[in-house]
């Protein structure tokens, strides 16, 4: 070919009309964090506002970088903007939870060679690891032992051999959050979506205000189930299930992702993942049957042993003649979903590597509903999804659940929000009802760009 011939690659422009937007939509975001923030450290009453804003605004972008066409540029702007979100916050004092407190106060004390399942905070023993900064901050300080299994006891101890402040503890897991960028990115290419859909996860405000503005452990638990989900793809059986481990023994419920994660007839990943755990608590085993800590007392303040806290349970006493309804067939109720979910998962034929993809969905969003928390963290784990797993009501959903830390509402009306969504969601599909969840979920996954949708 002749020189003359040769057309020099044309350049993706950094200021083009999408990155334009995305900019714009950016420093909007940053002015809000920065005003929630100040606002959480005087009053709190711009906060819900804040989020609000900050709620649309992921709507809006999520909806610009699926919708028009992006460049080599786009992908950089949403994650520089994502960096500033979290500087925004990080450096401010947690104000809707003071779980890092305990966090600092877990690895002050495994640092002295005490295992922290042994003795609640006031306890005698532990007067000299008093201090003005972290101990009044420490909430269930009088009655409760830490709840937090024992991967998650390695991360605060690990961070405060560093520092034992609050700010160090939040920016250690941000650490873990900014390196589930790098992990979503690889489930959307496994999706076959495009990359700039991290923007759905990088720019959501419970992912923001919850790991870098309230430090809550949740951010390695996504980290280490990420990497269990990457590993499933590759067929890694042991990484799989030391992984998934790992995000158990930080947060316990991710265990239940076994099943859309188990091939069948395969057992390195069950005994991986088994061993993993045993070995987990061996370090802390002189506690004995107290090595779960709070975890018992915990569930009945929560009502999750009376069955206070559970939506679909409330949403069946409401039925004429439900009202007495017993807690405990809501929980033989809810085995049977999970248990049948977790047989459809492990029988289910696989059409390609990917397939894992929307049972580990399916099993995660059933068990969020059925378990009903009220903490907008809880939910933090859903976000992931909502990069690779196209899903309308996923993404309205986990994108208020601020609402529940700053507002009055309860469970009841918020999860009949989601339902009411989701109702309307699946009536107004052009394919048939029955299977109309099918068709836009797992159809989507894999098709091309210009079909996808958020």
């Amino acid at each position: 070919m002749a020189e003359k011939d040769i057309v020099p690659a044309k350049v993706s422009p950094i200021f083009s009309r999408i990155n334009i937007w995305l900019i714009v939509l950016g420093i909007l975001s940053v002015i809000s964090y920065l005003v929630g923030a100040r606002s959480q450290a005087v009053d709190g009453d711009a906060y819900p506002y804040c989020v609000l804003a900050q709620s649309s605004i992921l709507f809006i972008g999520l909806w610009m970088v699926v919708r028009r066409r992006t460049n080599r540029w786009t992908l950089k702007i949403v994650i520089v903007f994502a960096l500033l979100f979290r500087v925004s916050v990080l450096f401010s004092d947690p104000q809707l939870s003071t779980d890092v407190y305990r966090y600092v106060w877990d690895g002050r004390v495994q640092a002295a060679g005490i295992n922290p399942y042994l003795f609640v905070p006031s306890a005698p023993e532990l007067v000299r690891l008093r201090d003005e900064d972290i101990y009044p901050n420490i909430n269930r300080a009088e009655y409760a032992r830490t709840i937090y299994p024992p991967a998650a006891q390695l991360v605060f101890l690990a961070a405060t051999r560093i520092s034992n402040s609050v700010i160090w503890m939040k920016a250690f897991i941000t650490f873990f959050d900014v390196a589930c960028f790098w992990l979503i990115l690889k489930l959307i290419s496994i999706a076959g979506l495009p990359r700039e859909r991290l923007l759905a996860y990088a720019w959501h405000p419970v992912i923001v205000w919850e790991f870098a503005g309230n430090g809550h452990i949740d951010a390695a638990m996504i980290f280490f189930v990420a990497l269990a989900l990457i590993c499933r793809y590759q067929k890694r059986d042991t990484l799989t299930g030391i992984f998934l481990a790992l995000a158990t023994l930080t947060k316990l419920y991710p265990v239940v992702l076994f099943p859309a994660l188990q091939r069948r007839w395969n057992f390195r990943m069950p005994l991986a993942l088994l061993g993993t755990v045993v070995v987990g608590y061996l370090p802390y085993i002189s506690a004995g049957r107290r090595v779960f800590g709070f975890l018992q007392d915990y569930a009945k303040e929560e009502g999750l042993v009376d069955g206070s806290r559970f939506f679909v349970l409330e949403l069946i006493r409401d039925i004429p003649g439900m009202s007495g309804l017993p807690v405990t067939v809501f929980v033989v109720l809810t085995l049977v979903i999970l248990g049948a979910l977790a047989i459809w998962a492990i029988l289910r034929q696989e059409r390609d590597a990917r397939s894992f993809l929307m049972p580990s969905f399916v099993i995660a969003v059933t068990f969020t509903i059925l378990l009903s928390p009220h903490y907008p963290w809880y939910f933090s784990w859903l976000v992931p999804f909502v990069c690779f797993v196209p899903f309308y009501p996923l993404l309205f959903f986990t994108g208020t659940v601020s609402c529940l830390d700053v507002t009055s509402i309860d469970n009841f009306w918020f999860y009949s929000f989601f339902l009411t969504l989701l109702i309307i969601f699946l009536l107004t599909q052009k394919t048939r009802l029955g299977m109309n969840l099918k068709s836009f979920v797992v159809g989507r996954i894999g098709r091309s760009d210009s079909e996808a949708v958020p």
